[in-house]
């Protein structure tokens, strides 16, 4: 019943996701093509570094609405596929609504960045595609252009390893025998105790993020 409504490349389709619901269309034998706006990569784009940007959160940020989340539609029960029918079709009915709703919110902050519109329609909203075909049908993979890029990684890595023992060879403690750049708590003792470099922000565990 749907599949001509998918299949029109005159209809403009707003996803949340959309390389997982195209992804499961194709698998089903229904054909698709780019859709014009996805709100997950819209929100990513946005946010804050706090912020989640599944449906339902961007949901109640957004727009102020709550919505049922999935694990209270499916309760005891093991699949969707047994919950009652009115039931799922409520549920994917708002899913479908709020993510249409959504749309102009998070372009209109979209277009008050213009560098970040910028990135979504050249950047993001294409190479979801290239992303979607791959995991369709795949890549051509050459092993030795990988073992050629390692190589160059691997020494461009080296180099950087040198700068940073160089720059804390004075400090005690943070030599290359005893500095572990793996690990977070030595980096973060580093950064934060040692050089005294402002904490931009902590963890949900309360420790200063080194992620930056």
């Amino acid at each position: 019943k749907l599949r001509p409504v998918f299949e029109d490349e005159a209809v403009e389709m707003v996803m949340q996701q959309a390389k997982f619901d195209q992804l499961v269309l194709w698998n089903n034998g229904i054909g698709i093509s780019p859709i014009k706006f996805d709100t997950v990569l819209a929100a990513n784009l946005i946010r804050n570094e706090w912020q989640k940007i599944n449906l339902k959160d961007l949901s109640m940020f957004f727009l102020n609405e709550p919505m049922k989340k999935f694990k209270d539609i499916l309760g005891k029960l093991k699949t969707f596929a047994e919950v009652p029918f009115d039931v799922a079709v409520e549920y994917g009915a708002h899913d479908a609504i709020q993510t249409f709703k959504l749309r102009p919110v998070l372009e209109a902050k979209l277009n008050e960045v213009p560098a970040l519109k910028h990135i979504f329609d050249i950047v993001e909203m294409p190479f979801y595609w290239v992303l979607l075909r791959m995991e369709q049908v795949g890549i051509v993979f050459d092993p030795k252009k990988l073992i050629e890029t390692s190589t160059a990684v691997s020494k461009d890595i080296a180099g950087i390893e040198d700068k940073i023992y160089g720059a804390v060879s004075d400090k005690q403690g943070f030599g290359r025998e005893s500095l572990n750049l793996n690990s977070p708590k030595q980096i973060e003792r580093l950064l934060f105790d040692e050089l005294g470099l402002p904490v931009v922000k902590k963890s949900s565990k309360g420790q200063r993020s080194t992620d930056q």
